[in-house]
């Protein structure tokens, strides 16, 4: 395939505004663009966008770090059950969302089965926003057993409103190790249904959850991890509060799990003894609270001399 893209900033013209981009993208550079874009287009440049990006996807060659740009404004929506809105399967792909707030690229799901998915190794998803317009809908991004590798950041997860609940918000799969979820926004409004903002399915080694902000009423724990032990994860600077008042807890691990627990700070309706579950893991300076207006304490509590 004929490189293209690489050398010095390139701009273009995109809803009336001059777009600068960065050089030094290793691969090839594709444009995703719902509003100017076309499938028959090739995705070289705003001008020739591609309207989907599974379209640019399938561009892409695997592991040759191609980078795609989602233009701000994008969306798409995703209504067949057991379907999958976009499939990164090819690997070493970068979908990278452009600009913040409203302007964000926005994927909407109103089956209830429908995801996200990362199927291929080493991909990365960055900026974007991931929306439940349906009751109960499953898991918004799905990590697959080959998404070794996976980088998550800088995106947003949410409801649409108090009964079209995300159940989790990011799923990683059995056997998908060395990913990193951090920088991302958790939120949920629902009072019932849903489960954890990030569900570890099975064993997997090396993750990294950090930096995340976690807000909203999940029954399991923010961050669930008691199917199966994990090898060597890292959660650290996390802040989260779940308003379950019953049994929802901040983050729950299988107690053969290994790793580092550090920096968090967390709130849950369950007593303050209860909101961290890592009995095999270095834990250490996190700040918990049982009470919505009340600061936290060390959990578990700090070591004698």
């Amino acid at each position: 395939m004929a490189r293209q893209n690489r050398s010095g900033f390139q701009s273009s013209w995109l809803g009336g505004s001059l777009q600068i981009f960065p050089p030094d993208v290793a691969g090839d550079a594709y444009f995703v663009d719902a509003t100017n874009g076309a499938s028959t287009n090739n995705g070289s440049s705003w001008s020739d966008a591609m309207a989907t990006c599974d379209q640019a996807i399938d561009k892409c060659t695997a592991n040759q770090g191609d980078t795609i740009f989602i233009a701000p404004w994008h969306t798409e929506s995703e209504a067949t059950a057991a379907t999958s809105i976009t499939t990164m399967d090819t690997a070493g792909v970068s979908l990278i969302g452009l600009t913040q707030g409203n302007q964000r690229p926005t994927f909407t799901f109103t089956a209830n089965d429908a995801y996200f998915s990362v199927t291929a190794a080493n991909c990365r998803v960055s900026g974007i926003k991931i929306i439940s317009d349906v009751a109960d809908m499953a898991s918004g991004l799905t990590l697959g057993a080959s998404a070794d590798g996976a980088e998550i950041d800088n995106c947003i997860f949410t409801d649409g409103s108090a009964a079209k609940e995300l159940v989790i918000g990011i799923s990683v799969t059995a056997a998908c190790d060395g990913c990193k979820i951090h920088d991302n926004q958790f939120y949920t409004v629902d009072g019932g249904g849903c489960a954890s903002a990030i569900k570890l399915v099975g064993e997997s080694a090396r993750t990294v959850i950090a930096n995340n902000y976690i807000f909203g009423d999940y029954s399991a724990a923010c961050i669930d991890g008691t199917t199966a032990a994990q090898t060597i994860i890292i959660i650290s600077d996390n802040v989260m509060r779940n308003v379950d008042t019953t049994a929802g807890s901040v983050i729950e691990l299988h107690n053969s799990s290994t790793g580092l627990i550090t920096r968090n700070l967390g709130q849950a309706g369950k007593a303050i003894t209860d909101t961290i579950t890592a009995a095999a893991c270095m834990v250490c300076e996190n700040y918990m609270s049982g009470a919505v207006s009340a600061s936290g304490i060390l959990d578990p509590a700090a070591d004698a001399d």
